[in-house]
C-alpha cells in the first residue's frame, strides 16, 4: 500500500526544498551585508574576489542595490525569507495532519512566489542588465517547488481516495509518526543554517569592520568629488601660502622601500627626491598630478620625481593593480592619464579598466588575464596591500589621506585652501637642493 500523500517522498522533498530556500536567502543576506566582499556566493577569497570592482560580485551588488531591490519598502531578501518560511511551515502542517487544504494553500503560495520570481528575473535581464547568482539560485528553487507541487497535485487528483482521507485530520499517534521524517530533514536544515550563520555571519562582520575602518581613515569619495567640483579658491599671495613640512611626522627612515620599483621622471643623480602618493579615484590627486608632471619636472632638473599609486579605497585596488602591470610594460604614465581622464566616484569596472589600458597602449587581453587569474592576481594584490600598509604607517598620523607629497623623506603639510600649489613645491624643492632637507633616496628605484 502506498504511503499517504503527506508522508510520500515527494512531500518530504518539497519540505526540504523550502528549507533550502531559507538557507539561500539567509546566505544572500550575509553576502549583502559584506558588500559581496567575498564574491556573490561568498566562496571567493577577500583579495581575489572583491578587490576588483569588476569582479564576480559586481552583478550581485548592482541587482541588490537597484531601485527594484525592495517591494513596499521591504527588501526582497526579507520577502524571500518570509516566502520560504511560510511554505516550510505549511508543508510541516500538512505532514502532521494530512489536511489537503494545507497542501492546496502551499500550492497557491508557491504559485504567487513563482510569478514574482519571474518578474525579478525579467528585471535582471531587461532593466538592470546584471545578474545576481544567489538570486538566480533562489529562482531555480522556486521554479522546482512549483513543478513538484503541480506533480503532487496531479498525483492527488489521480488518487480518488486521497481527497476524502486527507480532508480529515489523522490520529495523534499517526501525526507524530508522520512528522519523524520531517523532523530529520528539519534537523539537517538547521545544522546547515547554523553553520552558514557562523561562517558567513562572521565574515560579514569582518567585512563591515574593514569598511568602517576604511570610511574612518578615508574621506567619502562622493564628498571628495563634490569638493573637486566646487569653484576654485582665489589664488593667494605666494608669500602667504603655508609651504611647510608636517611637524607631526618624522622624516621617513626607509625611503628605499617607499619608492622601490615605482616609476620616476628626472635625472638619476638628482640631489632632491620628490614623491607623489595618489589614488586614481581621488580628484585632488589628479589636480596635483597635472601640476607635478610634464613641464614642472622639466623645470626642476635638480629633482627626481617618483609616482606611488596608493589604493586609499578598496575599490581602487583593481586600478592600482592595472598601473603595476602598465608599469611593467613601460606605459605607466599613459595609463595614469587614462585613469584620471575616466575618473569616477566609485572606481571602474574591469571592462572599463581594460578599455583604459587599451587606450594607453597596454596589452588589454593580457591585463584582463592577469587581473582575473588568481595565480597572478593574488601575489600582485598581496604586494599592493603590503606596500599600502607600509605607506600608511610611514606617512600618516592616525588617518591616511591623499594626495601626499614627500621631499627628501619629509612629508609636506598641504595648504588648507590651495593644497600643493606649484609655487610652494618650487620653493621647497629649491631649498632642498640647496641643502635644506633630509637626504634623498639613493639608488634602486626603477625608471
Amino acid at each position: 500500500m502506498a504511503a499517504p500523500a503527506n508522508r510520500s517522498p515527494l512531500a518530504l522533498v518539497i519540505f526540504g526544498l523550502a528549507l533550502l530556500g531559507v538557507l539561500v536567502v539567509v546566505h544572500l543576506y550575509f553576502q549583502q551585508r559584506a558588500d559581496f566582499a567575498f564574491g556573490c556566493a561568498g566562496a571567493e577569497s577577500f583579495d581575489a574576489g572583491a578587490a576588483l570592482s569588476g569582479g564576480t560580485a559586481e552583478g550581485c551588488a548592482e541587482v541588490t542595490s537597484s531601485q527594484w531591490s525592495s517591494f513596499l519598502g521591504v527588501n526582497n531578501v526579507w520577502w524571500g525569507l518570509l516566502f520560504y518560511v511560510i511554505v516550510a511551515a505549511v508543508r510541516l502542517g500538512f505532514g502532521a495532519t494530512g489536511n489537503d487544504r494545507l497542501r492546496l494553500a502551499s500550492l497557491g503560495v508557491v504559485t504567487g512566489g513563482f510569478l514574482y520570481t519571474l518578474y525579478l528575473v525579467y528585471l535582471q535581464v531587461a532593466e538592470i542588465g546584471a545578474y545576481c547568482v544567489l538570486c538566480l539560485v533562489s529562482a531555480a528553487v522556486v521554479t522546482t517547488l512549483l513543478i513538484l507541487h503541480v506533480m503532487e497535485h496531479l498525483r492527488g487528483r489521480a488518487d480518488e481516495t486521497a481527497p476524502a482521507k486527507n480532508l480529515q485530520p489523522t490520529r495523534a499517534g499517526a501525526g507524530a509518526s508522520s512528522l519523524r521524517p520531517y523532523l530529520v530533514v528539519a534537523a539537517v536544515g538547521a545544522v546547515l543554517l547554523l553553520a552558514d550563520i557562523a561562517i558567513a555571519g562572521r565574515r560579514a562582520e569582518q567585512a563591515e569592520a574593514t569598511a568602517e575602518t576604511a570610511e574612518t581613515a578615508a574621506p567619502d569619495p562622493a564628498a571628495v568629488a563634490a569638493a573637486a567640483d566646487a569653484p576654485p579658491a582665489p589664488v593667494a599671495d605666494p608669500a602667504q601660502m603655508q609651504c611647510s613640512y608636517d611637524p607631526a611626522l618624522a622624516p621617513i627612515a626607509d625611503m628605499e622601500r617607499l619608492i622601490d620599483g615605482m616609476p620616476a621622471q628626472g635625472p638619476d643623480d638628482a640631489p632632491v627626491t620628490v614623491v607623489e602618493i595618489f589614488d586614481p579615484n581621488c580628484p585632488h590627486c589628479k589636480t596635483l598630478y597635472d601640476t607635478v608632471h610634464g613641464d614642472f619636472v622639466a623645470a626642476h632638473p635638480q629633482a627626481r620625481f617618483y609616482y606611488v599609486p596608493f589604493p586609499l579605497w578598496d575599490f581602487s585596488l583593481g586600478q592600482v593593480a592595472a598601473l603595476r602591470v602598465s608599469r611593467d610594460e613601460g606605459r605607466f604614465f599613459q595609463m595614469v592619464d587614462q585613469l584620471f581622464e575616466r575618473q569616477g566616484a566609485r572606481g571602474m569596472t574591469l571592462d572599463q579598466v581594460v578599455e583604459a589600458a587599451a587606450a594607453a597602449g597596454v596589452n588589454g587581453p593580457g591585463l584582463r588575464q592577469k587581473l582575473t587569474n588568481n595565480a597572478t592576481l593574488d601575489p600582485l594584490l598581496q604586494s599592493i596591500l603590503s606596500h599600502r600598509d607600509f605607506v600608511t604607517s610611514a606617512v600618516s598620523a592616525g588617518g591616511m589621506s591623499v594626495p601626499k607629497v614627500i621631499i627628501n623623506g619629509r612629508v609636506l603639510a598641504p595648504d588648507p585652501q590651495l593644497g600643493y600649489p606649484a609655487e610652494c613645491l618650487d620653493r621647497l624643492i629649491t631649498e632642498a637642493a640647496a641643502g635644506g632637507g633630509t637626504s634623498g633616496a639613493g639608488e634602486g628605484a626603477a625608471q
